[in-house]
C-alpha cells in the first residue's frame, strides 16, 4: 500500500521520513516505517494523516489510503475482503466506462440517448 506511493514520489525511504514525520525522532520513524513496508507492523494511526499529506494525496486515493491503514489494524481476512472488493469496484467501473464508450450503456443510467 504504502511503497509503490513512496518509491514514486521520494527518492528514498529517508526523505519520505522527513516530510513526514517532522518533529519526531527520525531513525524511530525510519525503523518503523521499514516494519510497516515489510507487513510485520500495521501503519501508526496516529501518523497516517501526516503520510498521506506527504505523499500529497487527495480524493479518493486519499481515503482508500486511511482506510488501508485503519484496516491493517484487523483482522487479515477483512483487510483481503476490501482489497478484493476495492479490485472488482475498479475492474466494473473500468467495464462500465468502456461500455459507455462503445455505446453500450447510456451515460447516465434511466436516460437513453435521443435519436
Amino acid at each position: 500500500m504504502l511503497k509503490p506511493l513512496m518509491d514514486a514520489k521520494f527518492p528514498s525511504g529517508r526523505a519520505f521520513i522527513r516530510a513526514a514525520e517532522r518533529g519526531r525522532d527520525e531513525d524511530s520513524g525510519a525503523a518503523y516505517l521499514s516494519k510497516v513496508l515489510a507487513g510485520t507492523k500495521p501503519a501508526p494511526l496516529e501518523r497516517v494523516e501526516g503520510w498521506a499529506n506527504a505523499l500529497n494525496l487527495t480524493g479518493t486515493e486519499r481515503a482508500h489510503f486511511l482506510s488501508l491503514a485503519e484496516l491493517s489494524h484487523g483482522p487479515e481476512t477483512v483487510e483481503a475482503e476490501y482489497l478484493r472488493m476495492h479490485q472488482e469496484l475498479a475492474e466494473l467501473r473500468s467495464a462500465v466506462r468502456e461500455a459507455r464508450q462503445r455505446g453500450i450503456v447510456p451515460r447516465q443510467p434511466g436516460r437513453q440517448k435521443p435519436e
